[in-house]
């Protein structure tokens, strides 16, 4: 096999890198922002023993889908157990001119007023769901919504996602990125590496440095992939000395296509997933939009990077992965630089 055979499984004992720091998670900016706020039309019950009336046919005569994040009724500020006082959402601002205009539509539709205080105001409210218990409670201070905590986004904000053994791990495999950036440096390419790792089996795929020096697009990420590409009995470029890839994949799953053997024979089918599916990939540096896109091509997983770059396209010009109209979305994560003593063995 070209290249150098590596053990399968890992030793994560033995110079892994410590937990310190942890891994970040580079999140889309809308769950990083309060939720962007709306115009509405809403006015008081003055009789709070018809507000289960008035909301009922308020959802009968005049849904609103777009708010439907909201809940119909908020709680006056002041009031109490003894003294409730309710504001009822009545339509969205877009959906008529004026609030006038709004009750007498909702009145012309079958909406009984009484119990209703005549006075329509204009008020801010969420214009989207809350994602995020931080979205949560700024929204709640204009309008009570409906949220369904999700416990793994809440782990991601708050950079609790891993456990200490996970982020040993992660370092782990970004120590082994950082050696391969050491050995394209050594070459006269440009220091960056890239490893790829089956996290369900915790299993090294494939190990890639950068070979620019051979060709303009042979950075490390896309070394990486085509190195993937062999291991399913692909790939096009030849392999660097000194990478890696895994040809004996246990557990193989059923063949997903065919391509095209590397002797040139007759078609054969590959083996593992589709490139990188399900797969982790580390690297040394946030990657450029050819490499980034190329992961998002091989749906990759997560993508793991220690140092940002100028032309990188994941945080430092923009966020491709949070882009909604991509067709595959990978979660990102940024590990702190390694300590003077991990860089000094990744340079030996």
């Amino acid at each position: 096999m070209p290249g150098e055979r590596k053990r399968r499984r890992v030793d994560h004992g033995e110079g892994a890198g410590g937990t310190a720091g942890g891994a970040e998670a580079v999140l889309p900016d809308d769950l990083l922002a309060d939720v962007p706020l709306a115009q509405a039309f809403v006015a008081v019950i003055q009789d709070p023993k018809q507000t289960s009336r008035i909301i009922r046919t308020l959802n009968d005569v005049h849904p609103v889908p777009k708010l439907q994040h909201l809940k119909r009724v908020r709680r006056c500020p002041g009031a109490t157990a003894s003294a409730p006082r309710f504001k009822v959402l009545l339509a969205s601002a877009d959906d008529y001119p004026s609030g006038e205009a709004c009750l007498e539509a909702l009145v012309a539709d079958g909406l009984d007023p009484q119990g209703l205080d005549a006075e329509v105001m204009a008020a801010e409210v969420p214009g989207a769901a809350p994602r995020t218990r931080a979205q949560f409670d700024a929204a709640g201070r204009y309008w009570a919504c409906n949220f369904h905590e999700d416990a793994a986004l809440e782990k991601l904000v708050a950079g609790t996602m891993f456990t200490s053994s996970e982020l040993e791990k992660h370092r782990h495999w970004m120590q082994r990125a950082h050696e391969a950036a050491a050995r394209a440096q050594r070459r006269g390419s440009e220091m960056a590496g890239a490893v790829v790792v089956d996290p369900a089996k915790d299993l090294l795929v494939a190990v890639a440095s950068d070979s620019r020096c051979e060709h303009p697009l042979r950075h490390a990420a896309m070394n990486a992939v085509d190195l993937v590409a062999w291991s399913q009995r692909g790939g096009a470029w030849p392999v660097v000395d000194g990478d890696f890839f895994e040809e004996d994949l246990p557990d193989k799953p059923p063949p997903v296509g065919t391509v095209r053997n590397r002797d040139g024979g007759e078609d054969e089918k590959p083996v593992g997933p589709y490139l990188c599916t399900g797969y982790d990939v580390y690297l040394t540096r946030e990657p450029c939009t050819m490499c980034a896109m190329a992961l998002v091509h091989s749906r990759a997983k997560r993508v793991f990077f220690a140092a940002p770059s100028h032309d990188g396209i994941l945080v430092t010009r923009a966020k491709l992965h949070a882009v909604k109209e991509l067709n595959h979305h990978y979660q990102v994560f940024k590990i702190p630089p390694l300590d003077s003593a991990e860089q000094v063995r990744g340079q030996e």
